[in-house]
């Protein structure tokens, strides 16, 4: 036996109608454990809530990413500022300055993060997906001082913008 739709008269005349199917808003993410990561347009995420951040310039950012290969877990990138953000899994952590042009974020800064399919505008947006997870601090510390990981593979990048010269 196949389900009935329940139909309701159309006003103003004896036909019927159809009722539309019923949504569930908002929509799951399939992985539960990035919740945080909006579906539909970018938002602004504190630090320690969900994740810790390191925040780098772009050219010491993608040599790292190199270095540390498949064991990279979730990157955000600004090409605007040149700026990348390694996020680490939420945990103790002591902000502060790592060397120049990299530093630990304090919690409760805020950060903007994309929709996980934004990987190619100009502002925000992922160099590595959120799924992948977190890269760990000691990795991160590893790849920072130019040691490479055991399983670095490399990860497809786009390399940071160069500023364009005036033409005299």
């Amino acid at each position: 036996m196949t389900p009935v739709t329940p139909r309701r008269p159309v006003v103003g005349g004896g036909r019927f109608r159809q009722d539309p199917p019923s949504y569930t808003w908002p929509l799951p993410l399939p992985d539960p454990t990035v919740q945080w990561v909006p579906q539909s347009w970018t938002r602004t995420v504190a630090c320690g809530d969900f994740f810790h951040a390191v925040r780098m310039r772009a050219d010491i950012g993608a040599p790292a990413l190199q270095l540390l290969g498949d064991n990279a877990g979730a990157v955000l990138a600004h090409d605007t500022i040149r700026a990348w953000w390694v996020l680490l899994p939420p945990g103790p952590a002591e902000p502060g300055l790592w060397a120049p042009g990299i530093r630990l974020l304090r919690p409760g800064t805020p950060i903007a993060v994309p929709p996980p399919h934004t990987t190619t505008r100009r502002d925000v947006r992922w160099v590595v997906p959120p799924e992948r997870g977190f890269t760990s601090l000691e990795q991160l510390r590893a790849a920072l001082d130019g040691k490479p990981s055991r399983h670095s593979a490399g990860l497809p990048h786009r390399p940071p913008l160069k500023a364009a010269r005036p033409q005299r």
